[in-house]
């Protein structure tokens, strides 16, 4: 039986991991998806996050850590609380919810990537 050759086989192993950790992020997301109690208002199609909202968000988030539950999240009435704190009027509780997801996400990409060093060979090493 042919073998694979070692940097094929790491970056199989790399492919693996990043599809379990975005269909983990899916499960995430889904089990914390909540009823709407009313009505939204139809959705904008973007919104515009500043570095300094960004930062502050976090800031907020942070200190509500110790209401953060098992899987990385906050109870609905901390991002409730967030949104009310920013300066920024136009934010409401699912837009924080989804930023921080996506914060956290990238964080954690980051990190899976910044632990494996890509040399001039492209052949893929533990560090």
């Amino acid at each position: 039986m042919p073998r694979l050759p070692t940097h094929h086989a790491e970056r199989a192993i790399i492919g693996i991991n990043t599809f379990v950790l975005l269909c983990g992020i899916k499960t995430f997301q889904l089990l914390n998806m909540q009823p709407a109690s009313e009505p939204e208002a139809p959705k904008k199609p973007h919104t515009h996050w500043s570095v300094k909202e960004t930062h502050l968000m976090l800031d907020l988030l942070i200190a509500q850590s110790s209401r953060m539950g098992q899987l990385a999240s906050f109870p609905q009435p901390v991002y409730t609380k967030v949104a009310r704190s920013l300066p920024s009027a136009n934010k409401t509780s699912a837009m924080i919810f989804s930023k921080f997801q996506m914060v956290w996400f990238f964080l954690l990409l980051r990190f899976v990537l910044l632990t494996h060093d890509i040399d001039s060979s492209n052949k893929l090493s533990e560090r």
